[in-house]
């Protein structure tokens, strides 16, 4: 009987670690992100809601004013950049999953293709407005 006694305590313990593990990890209770799909001109957005890479895609892609600052978040499990097709801005290395940049829009009105330096076939567009 004490066998039996002890060993149901040494699973109910148990059991409570595990889940008081599960439920300290960071961000186990978040939601999950949203998924970005996969297109050449991502959705429009503003400078406040800044441009997401998630799933090897560029969403939020915006209209800006000249001269704004641009905040470029990466979701993804990957490094990542956002490099302007002319060489006008340029986030630098964005850390996987974690990494936050920000670059300067142009200050000439007109659309200005980027893409991901390390994954060139990633791309997407910025707006800046006159």
């Amino acid at each position: 009987m004490t066998k039996r006694v002890t060993a149901t305590v040494v699973i109910c313990v148990m059991g409570a670690i595990i889940a008081g593990i599960a439920l300290a990890r960071p961000g186990s209770n978040d939601p999950a992100p949203a998924t970005a799909q996969p297109t050449d001109t991502a959705q429009s957005g503003t400078a406040s809601e800044g441009i997401v890479i998630d799933q090897f895609a560029f969403a939020g892609t915006m209209t800006v004013a000249p001269g704004e600052t641009v905040v470029v978040n990466n979701f993804d499990g990957a490094q990542h950049t956002l490099t302007s097709s002319d060489g006008l801005f340029d986030t630098g290395t964005l850390d996987a999953t974690t990494g936050t940049g920000s670059f300067v829009a142009p200050t000439e009105p007109g659309t200005y293709a980027f893409f991901c330096s390390i994954h060139p076939s990633m791309t997407g567009t910025i707006t800046v407005t006159g």
